[in-house]
């Protein structure tokens, strides 16, 4: 008969899958969050070339820079199943963010009894933004990594903790930076662990050197487009960095004089870097301050796990788990959304059967749908993956258009760029305020569809998601005189 220890682990898993894998199966199937259609997009191309591609055709051709692992892994899974990635691609992510949990207990069994070792994992399983992260985010595949990174290394398994870290490059390039100063000042200068190290990270630098080429880098803009995210979000953000960065304070507080492992030196800088990329949205959004807090609360997490904690701060610990449980019970159901729906798609149909001879200017997220489905991607005006810069010297300026940032010449851009099409969402109106381009005199509506999305917890109309309750999927279209 299973313990009682065991019994409680096996609860602490349930619950992980039921807050990570419930809301794809109430969504239809259709993926969540912003970049999975491009993910569909990469991947398909990877598994029916055979190759990761040099270049990605959307835009005119901008070069392939997104860490491979995840696309490569999407199109194996489905040259071995049978599966088409659009059926793979809701479920992945969740499984890996879930196997995140297991291996964050095996973490905290290193440095802390059993019972606290529960804890631990239900914090992992419950942290909000982890769940939140774990439907769109390569990344998770890092939150498995680098808990067992730290673990090998403070186990002595040198080598294979110098791999694992290094591994990171290839799942997510912020998830590896944002890492990298806490491995060099706690682990990687030490005298047997610095010659893994090296190789490991040498060995991984020469694979993506081979794999995308130096000119690669010639392309990549950290800065490119993350105003316009930064725009999508400015209604959440402070309250977003003040509610992160004061949980955050606590824990730094409190664990200042505890730091007598290495590991718990490792999260504790991992924490004070992630903090400062947090903060740092209120001088630029360069560092993708919205990212931070999934960082940020896996390394409170280890950082809890690495560390004694008093019976004062055992309470504290109780308290955030509870917050977090609601908190993620609230976002998975009634937040994350799939940035399309289903009937989304009748609108993507209608404009194909068009066969528009100008351009589609919509979200990014909706012109990697409108690629993945169509025989349009040579239409459209935005894509995923910002930080690929493009020759396409209209994308910026469409994401400002977009964005209800107003442009120096709006006439002319509309012109010069070739637009026909606009293509919006309840996303763009909640988050945009889109409304205004339907009295553009230029601009006339030609399709319209409205419906009803129920909301899982509709008696509280304060949590309502941006997909629950009365939408609208429209296209604009401009006026052929005006394009004149």
């Amino acid at each position: 008969m299973a313990s009682t220890h065991t019994k409680a682990l096996i609860a602490i898993l349930l619950i992980a899958v039921f807050l990570r894998l419930g809301p794809v199966f109430l969504f239809g199937g259709m993926p969540i969050g912003y970049d999975n259609p491009y993910h569909v997009r990469l991947s398909e191309i990877i598994r029916d070339s055979g190759f990761v591609p040099e270049t990605d055709p959307i835009l005119g051709g901008r070069p392939y820079t997104y860490p491979a692992f995840y696309h490569i892994l999407l199109a194996s899974l489905s040259i071995i199943s049978g599966l088409p990635i659009q059926t793979l691609i809701p479920f992945l992510l969740p499984f890996i963010s879930f196997l995140a949990v297991p291996a964050i207990y095996l973490f905290a069994r290193r440095f802390a009894d059993r019972e606290w070792a529960l804890v631990i994992a239900l914090m992992a399983a419950c942290a909000s933004a982890l769940t939140m992260a774990s439907y769109n985010s390569p990344e998770n595949a890092a939150f498995l990594l680098l808990p067992l990174s730290v673990l090998m290394l403070a186990r002595k398994r040198l080598f294979l903790g110098s791999l694992l870290f290094s591994l990171c490059l290839f799942w997510n390039y912020f998830a590896f930076l944002i890492s990298l100063p806490a491995m060099l000042l706690v682990f990687a200068w030490r005298r047997e662990i610095l010659p893994n190290f090296l190789f490991a990270l040498l060995a991984s630098a020469v694979l993506w050197a081979l794999s995308y080429g130096i000119n690669a880098l010639l392309w990549f803009s950290i800065s490119s487009g993350t105003s316009f995210v930064a725009n999508n979000l400015r209604d959440v953000m402070l309250s977003l960095v003040l509610d992160s960065g004061l949980i955050l304070l606590v824990f730094l507080v409190y664990a200042a004089k505890k730091l007598t492992a290495p590991s718990a030196k490792y999260w504790y800088i991992y924490c004070l870097t992630s903090g400062i990329a947090l903060v740092s949205y209120l001088i630029t959004p360069v560092m993708r301050s919205w990212e931070q807090p999934k960082f940020l609360s896996l390394g409170l997490v280890c950082l809890v796990a690495s560390i004694s904690a008093g019976r004062h701060f055992k309470k504290f610990v109780y308290a955030v788990i509870i917050l977090f449980f609601f908190a993620s019970l609230l976002s998975a159901f009634q937040v994350a959304y799939p940035k399309t729906t289903a009937l989304d798609l009748h609108a993507i149909s209608w404009l194909e059967a068009k066969n528009p001879a100008g351009n589609v200017l919509c979200d990014p997220t909706f012109s990697e749908e409108i690629a993945n489905r169509t025989s349009l991607s040579g239409k459209i005006m935005t894509a995923l993956q910002f930080e690929t810069l493009t020759e396409n010297n209209f994308v910026e300026a469409s994401l400002m258009y977009l964005g209800n940032i107003p442009l120096e010449d709006e006439p002319r851009y509309v012109r010069e760029s070739g637009m026909q099409y606009i293509l919006l969402n309840f996303e763009d109106e909640k988050v945009r305020g889109t409304s205004h381009l339907d009295e553009k005199p230029y601009l006339d509506k030609v399709y319209s569809l409205r419906y009803y999305q129920p909301c899982p917890f509709d008696m509280l109309p304060v949590t309502q998601g941006f997909d629950c309750g009365f939408l609208e999927t429209k296209i604009l279209e401009a006026k052929t005189e005006f394009l004149s």
